[in-house]
């Protein structure tokens, strides 16, 4: 599996958020998952216009309760990328060896074929720096994994991009892309989450 990681650079951002610093980041390696579970929660979010197969609809946020993980949507015109708002999830209460429970996910509204050559691409940044799981996979039981890999996140915007080949078909609505935070507390922000024909 291969990221393609672009930093994004100093960028200015709402006095709130305080000066930015540059660091490198690096790949994670694969892990395992099952499937995310919990109870799910509606969350807006203003898709990219460059985005692909993802659609108009409200991301899922999924936590085990409400101590564990919280998410908001900020509106912020002064970032990178093609949205002018941020999806910031807040864990209080890290689930290593369960991290699925804690994330986001909204399902893909149009089929792809089989070996489909796709990029799950993202921007994403952590005041406290930390990891996350980037995960394409079958929306039902067996959970098959299309793309599962674990990003290093640190304080300034970086792009990611995770290309990866489906499997077999899939129809409408029968996989979904998941970010899923549970791995470490921390502050995590993401925006521009498409998936896109590579």
């Amino acid at each position: 599996m291969q990221i393609i990681l672009k930093p994004m650079g100093a960028v200015v951002v709402l006095a709130a958020l305080g000066v930015l610093s540059v660091v490198a980041l690096g790949k994670g390696g694969p892990v395992s998952a099952a499937s995310s579970t919990g109870a799910a929660t509606s969350l807006a979010h203003s898709p990219s216009p460059a985005a692909r197969w993802i659609p108009n609809a409200a991301w899922q946020f999924v936590s085990p309760n409400a101590d564990a993980a919280a998410v908001r949507h900020i509106p912020q015109a002064t970032r990178p990328g093609q949205n002018t708002d941020i999806v910031q999830v807040s864990v209080h209460t890290p689930m290593p060896t369960e991290f699925w429970k804690i994330g986001i996910q909204q399902p893909i509204d149009i089929a792809v074929a089989s070996h489909q050559p796709l990029v799950l691409h993202f921007r994403a940044r952590s005041q406290s720096g930390g990891q996350f799981v980037a995960v394409v996979e079958k929306a039902s039981p067996d959970w098959t994994k299309q793309v599962i890999e674990t990003v290093d996140v640190g304080h300034n915007w970086t792009e990611y991009s995770l290309p990866f080949r489906t499997d077999t078909a899939y129809s409408a609505g029968s996989l979904h892309v998941c970010l899923q935070f549970g791995l470490a507390a921390g502050e995590y922000e993401v925006t521009d989450i498409s998936l896109q024909p590579a």
